[in-house]
């Protein structure tokens, strides 16, 4: 197809050993076989966004269902890919303001559905319920405090194993907060 060299930076894999791997060099999500070998390519392999584009995609996580969450990094955004790669919908949008994601690294997914993002740029981990409403961040110095400082500076990778969320930060070192069965509130803005 005259496609480069993969470039690949998240991998998923799923129990039955078949893998869900972001190719940031040709903007695409490839899903394997057992073997490794291409079952199918979800994204139009430029850059570019909508339903069937990536920008640069980076790490995966998988749902219980089986369902991935892919970083869009230069979208700014979180697609979520059915276990066959159809669209199932997106968490954020560009931008440097609550709610939106400027440089998402990291993504995890909880088991009642919420969407974890760690932000490069804005030092923080926001949070999504499953159907995409803005539900706030966690790391604040101050959770009441909507200008409160961020307990990260460059947050990266996310694991979340039960109601602990630990995160990767490339200054600050493993993070591991504990994450409440309610959604976290937002602040409220001055």
């Amino acid at each position: 197809e005259g496609d480069r060299a993969p470039r690949p930076i998240g991998i998923a894999a799923r129990a039955d050993g078949s893998m869900v791997v972001s190719d940031a060099e040709n903007h695409r999500v490839l899903f394997l076989d057992v073997d490794g070998t291409l079952v199918r390519s979800v994204g139009s392999g430029l850059r570019s966004g909508g339903r069937d584009g990536f920008n640069v995609p980076g790490a995966i996580t998988l749902d219980a269902t089986g369902n991935a969450y892919i970083v869009d990094t230069l979208n700014g955004r979180i697609v979520k890919l059915s276990p066959s790669g159809a669209y199932l919908g997106e968490y954020g949008r560009l931008a440097d303001t609550a709610g939106s994601l400027a440089r998402p690294k990291g993504v995890a997914v909880d088991g009642a559905g919420r969407v974890f993002v760690s932000d490069g740029l804005q030092a923080a981990v926001e949070v999504f319920a499953a159907d995409g409403t803005y539900l706030g961040v966690i790391g604040r110095r101050d959770p009441q405090d909507a200008k409160a400082g961020s307990i990260y500076e460059a947050p990266g990778a996310l694991w979340l194993s039960g109601a602990r969320l630990t995160v990767i930060d490339g200054i600050v070192g493993l993070v591991t907060v504990e994450i409440p069965e309610t959604a976290p509130r937002r602040a409220a803005e001055p």
